[in-house]
């Protein structure tokens, strides 16, 4: 079994330190970079995104990810101006209302951002189950505080028998002996 480090100690606080002072990770060889004031925006953001992990953390693959999802980032904003500067509804050669173009290619890359940052590990796991680890976890809390009958989730309170229930939940339903 492999042994797992303390994410407490003190080497894990060392190593946390010697990282911080090795700042971001730098811009991606492999990925163009863009010219003139859209490339101090790009690098803003993408300095943000590489912000969230250590330098060492971030695999080279990793960083062109990122890069390419700062570029996204960028466009996503400057064409939400857009779409708010001209609205939803654009008057067609024919003089008649229809969608805007630029909701299109506002969904287009926010797809491909949300992909992006999911790749990255970016974003918040949002599944019920999560890692199992931290289920069971979670499992084994509520089992010693709570009881088996309850922990599996498929007993009620009424269910479970008074020896399996907390002197507190036993009393009030109405088992004094147990308390």
């Amino acid at each position: 079994m492999k042994k797992r480090s303390d994410r407490n100690s003190i080497t894990a606080e060392v190593s946390q330190y010697r990282d911080s002072n090795m700042g971001l990770a730098e811009w991606p060889s492999t990925v163009p970079r863009p010219d003139g004031d859209v490339a101090a925006d790009v690098d803003a953001i993408f300095n943000g995104i590489v912000a969230t992990r250590p330098a060492s953390a971030w695999s080279s693959f990793d960083v062109a990810r990122a890069a390419q999802l700062a570029q996204i980032m960028y466009l996503i904003g400057r064409d939400t101006e857009t779409l708010v500067r001209t609205g939803t509804l654009i008057r067609s050669e024919r003089n008649k209302p229809i969608p805007n173009p630029v909701l299109y290619a506002l969904e287009k890359t926010g797809h491909q951002a949300s992909a992006l940052a999911r790749q990255l590990g970016l974003t918040i796991q949002t599944n019920k189950a999560g890692d199992p680890r931290d289920q069971m976890a979670s499992n084994n809390q509520f089992e010693q505080k709570y009881g088996r009958a309850l922990a599996n989730g498929n007993a009620s309170v009424v269910d479970a028998g008074p020896a399996e229930l907390p002197s507190a939940i036993a009393h009030l339903i109405g088992n004094k002996n147990d308390v």
